[in-house]
């Protein structure tokens, strides 16, 4: 087998940022502005009663948890009385957005056993519409767990919950004020069929977390990571007490490096091979490079490179370098790629030791200009799909040579790239 030199050295692996990945917009929340376009928890802005409260609060963690912190929400009626407490937290930076242009709408819940309102009872999302189009109109949409595929049964207490709020349209949603296609209160339809019957519908004033009225008892919970998608991009909304700081970690990696090369532990590797006395642009003296003889990996993990989880939203850039002692043949597979791998999802079907992965393959790119035997960077910050080109996924930190499943694909594979997805130690 013909063998080529193929090195790579990984420059500003990831650096990590309070908001602006390219991946999408992640912003750490942590308190209510009460003002203008933010986000609001008390009058006028939102429509918390007595009896209810919306504040960031520290927990309360477990599998499935969104860094340290998250929006908590209580009810109690007994303060209200009359079964009228509420509570709400929700942003005005959404007012205009067309529904049709909403493509994805999720975020994470979580009930207290020790609550004593009705178990089905769960924070939900509303968004205030004018379903005209034109400012004349007024409704509020409302998304309820309790009405999704699964009803009570999918309902769980003490552990978070994923929920998607369009599910591709098939979200059942209800409508407050009578708007064509729903009737007020009684009626459960799909999202698609709410936009498909208000086609110029647009957000009107709020849009966020609700709980509450008509409550009875006491309600403790907590939502985290929510989700927006909509043309203009993808926000991604993190609720913390405190924003962790931007960081970017250099690690270096030599073939004394305990267990490199061993496929197994913090810095395993297969088939990969330290180079002395070539290295790229602005490095030291070396690099490391595959044998030739099979598929070469190494990995890093999320605490290798910050010391910590890493969701794939707060990635704000990735870069490397790769040398090949030929010309790339466009599309060629010879040649290092970068992946990125989550952890598995609650309630994942299958044994993968993954939930997604997301690829960059800079051998694939289009108009390549990559002689041989020279050190090119790749500087990528995602990955967009052409036209009949395999899907790729968000992805824990590793480089290697390809394999058969370039496209990401993989039997167990449970859902599309979510921001608020955590890397994977692998």
């Amino acid at each position: 087998m013909k063998k080529f030199a193929r090195t790579l050295a990984i420059a500003t692996f990831a650096t990590l940022g309070a908001a602006g990945s390219a991946l999408a917009d992640y912003s750490y929340v942590t308190a209510p502005a009460n003002a203008g376009a933010g986000w609001w928890n008390a009058p006028a802005g939102a429509d918390t009663r007595s009896g209810g409260t919306a504040t960031i609060a520290a927990g309360p963690g477990g599998p499935g948890a969104l860094g340290a912190g998250s929006l908590r929400i209580t009810t109690d009626s007994t303060i209200a009385g009359d079964s009228q407490a509420k509570a709400q937290f929700v942003s005005y930076g959404y007012v205009g957005t067309k529904l049709n242009e909403i493509t994805g709408l999720s975020f994470q819940d979580y009930r207290s056993s020790a609550s004593t309102t009705n178990p089905v009872q769960r924070i939900g999302l509303n968004v205030a519409i004018d379903f005209v189009g034109d400012g004349s109109s007024f409704a509020t949409l409302v998304f309820e767990p309790i009405y999704q595929s699964g009803g009570a049964g999918a309902l769980l207490s003490d552990t978070w919950q994923t929920w998607d709020a369009l599910k591709g349209g098939a979200a059942i949603w209800w409508s407050a004020q009578n708007i064509p296609g729903v009737c007020a209160f009684a009626c459960y339809v799909p999202w698609s069929a709410i936009v498909a019957a208000n086609p110029n519908a647009k957000v009107k004033y709020a849009l966020g977390f609700n709980m509450g009225s008509g409550l009875v008892g006491q309600f403790t919970g907590a939502a985290d990571g929510l989700v927006v998608r909509t043309s203009a991009g993808t926000d991604v909304y993190d609720f913390e007490v405190a924003a962790p700081a931007p960081a970017t970690t250099a690690l270096t990696v030599t073939p004394s490096t305990a267990p490199f090369g061993s496929g197994d532990g913090t810095h395993g590797g297969n088939h990969a091979v330290g180079v002395l006395g070539d290295s790229a642009p602005g490095f030291d003296v070396g690099s490391f490079a595959s044998d030739g003889l099979y598929k070469t990996d190494m990995y890093f993990t999320p605490a290798d490179l910050f010391g910590r989880d890493v969701n794939v939203g707060e990635v704000v850039s990735i870069s490397y370098w790769t040398k090949i002692g030929t010309a790339h043949v466009n599309p060629t597979l010879g040649d290092w790629f970068l992946a990125i791998y989550t952890k598995p999802y609650a309630n994942q079907v299958g044994g993968s030791f993954y939930g997604t992965r997301i690829g960059t393959e800079p051998y694939l790119a289009e108009n390549l200009v990559d002689p041989a035997n020279a050190s090119h960077v790749h500087f990528r910050i995602g990955r967009k799909r052409r036209p009949g080109e395999g899907r790729s996924h968000p992805a824990a930190a590793g480089a290697g040579k390809p394999d058969h499943q370039r496209d990401g694909s993989h039997d167990g594979e449970q859902a599309a790239p979510h921001p608020a997805h955590q890397i994977r130690n692998p």
